[in-house]
């Protein structure tokens, strides 16, 4: 197992760089389109900065509150985060669960609040949500 893991480990540094380089550009991407289709809103993410990504921490996941809706329906904010995530994984470059640092060229979405990988306490949910949006988080390949 030891061999294994150290034969395969030769790649791993260079890969998580390119994660990283590659949830950079689609955050900024997101972000722009966000401020370009909603009313100048400034989206901004949570992300590894460009100086811990200079001394080498290269996460390829990062999470964002979708802009909330203006006069919304009943329950419209609190449903968005999980319908655009159901969107993004109706693409089969993504799948919605919550994985990292996987070696499969998928894109992970999901939205903490409703994952199944634990509980969440309902007051942590809230701390998450903005606007009544909640919080949503995708993983680069």
């Amino acid at each position: 197992q030891i061999l294994a893991l150290t034969q395969n480990h030769k790649n791993v540094e260079k890969r998580c760089a390119l994660a990283c380089a590659n949830a950079n550009m689609i955050g900024v991407e997101l972000c722009n389109a966000v401020k370009k289709y909603c009313n100048n809103f400034n989206m901004s993410l949570a992300f590894v900065t460009p100086e811990n990504a200079a001394l080498g921490f290269t996460s390829s996941t990062f999470s964002f509150n979708l802009p909330s809706i203006e006069n919304p329906k009943e329950n419209e904010n609190e449903q968005l985060a999980q319908k655009f995530v159901d969107l993004l994984t109706k693409h089969s470059e993504f799948k919605p669960c919550v994985s990292f640092g996987q070696d499969n060229g998928l894109v992970y979405a999901t939205v903490p609040a409703t994952s199944t990988q634990g509980a969440i306490k309902a007051e942590d949910k809230a701390k998450q949500a903005v606007g009544g949006v909640q919080l949503t988080r995708l993983s680069f390949p």
